[in-house]
């Protein structure tokens, strides 16, 4: 789940004779978020995760200025919810890939997939926490069931005591990130019905972006650009555009035409790209572990969002 940019809207029925375009739509965003944490991965060869993450948004944001621009969407933003969108740009933006990406670089890819899929999980705890949203004894054996799989990831099977100090905290920092899609996701739970996502999307890719060049700047950028490589800057290409912009159409064009629950089920196939990439970009290797968490994962999120 690439990006702190995506809207679900509630879609019980699907519309009929969704066609072939559709269908590729969301074949291909789902192939480019499950590939952008082994990309990200092998593009930390060459740039720091913050760096990375701001080259990344940068050219993501230069996608989105012509979209708000047809149509005037721009004009749309009313003053008093400027704040909001900041304070989510900073939650979905900022904050998510400096996370995300400082989690990816000290942990493989696939468990990267893996963990962040966690996020329903705590989607759940926060609604029942912040909208008193009741926890049923299904729902707890869903989150108990999920948070099982991701333990089990977390700690690859072994004792704490037995693992790399920094293998842990790249995986702590992966379920920590999901925690913050679900704080983003409950926080512009408004702003999502109020706005068109389009604009929604593009005013948090491009304010997150300004709050990221200072980083990126005292992360020492500049210095870091004459060591891309050509393989450096197609990484950075295909996670802008094709995950950042095209992921995010391909995804909000599907769900127009399917049902949520529908387009739903194509994102648990992330984590099977993500381990076919990671295996061809990384030589990473598929445990028994990796296996038997993310099916304990999936099955407690299903639990967790089938009604």
């Amino acid at each position: 789940m690439s990006t702190g940019q995506v809207k679900i809207e509630q879609n019980s029925k699907m519309l009929p004779g969704p066609g072939p375009l559709v269908w590729a739509a969301l074949l291909f965003t789902v192939f480019s978020w499950g590939s952008s944490f082994a990309v990200a991965k092998y593009a930390m060869n060459q740039l720091t995760p913050i760096s990375l993450a701001t080259l990344r948004f940068l050219l993501a944001s230069v996608f989105f200025m012509p979209l708000l621009a047809s149509g005037g969407r721009w004009k749309q933003v009313d003053a008093k919810d400027v704040p909001k969108m900041v304070g989510l740009a900073f939650l979905g933006i900022t904050s998510y890939f400096w996370v995300q990406y400082a989690g990816v670089s000290r942990t493989t890819a696939t468990n990267a997939s893996l963990l962040i899929t966690t996020a329903p999980v705590f989607v759940t705890i926060l609604s029942a926490v912040i909208y008193r949203e009741k926890i049923t004894l299904k729902v707890f054996l869903g989150i108990a069931i999920a948070f099982s799989g991701s333990t089990l990831i977390i700690t690859g099977g072994k004792s704490l005591s037995l693992l790399n100090h920094q293998y842990l905290i790249g995986n702590g920092l992966m379920v920590f990130n999901a925690f913050c899609w679900a704080l983003f996701t409950i926080a512009g739970k408004q702003l999502m019905k109020k706005y068109d996502p389009v604009l929604l999307t593009g005013y948090i890719t491009i304010v997150g972006t300004a709050l990221f060049i200072p980083l990126a700047v005292r992360d020492g950028l500049p210095g870091q650009l004459s060591g891309i490589g050509v393989d450096g800057w197609a990484a950075i290409v295909f996670l802008g555009v094709f995950c950042s912009v095209g992921g995010y159409l391909g995804w909000n064009y599907a769900l127009s035409k399917l049902s949520t629950s529908t387009t739903a089920v194509f994102l648990y196939i992330q984590p099977l790209i993500t381990a076919l990439m990671a295996a061809l970009l990384l030589n990473e290797r598929i445990t028994f572990i990796i296996i038997l968490g993310g099916i304990l994962i999936v099955y407690g999120v299903l639990i967790l969002t089938r009604k």
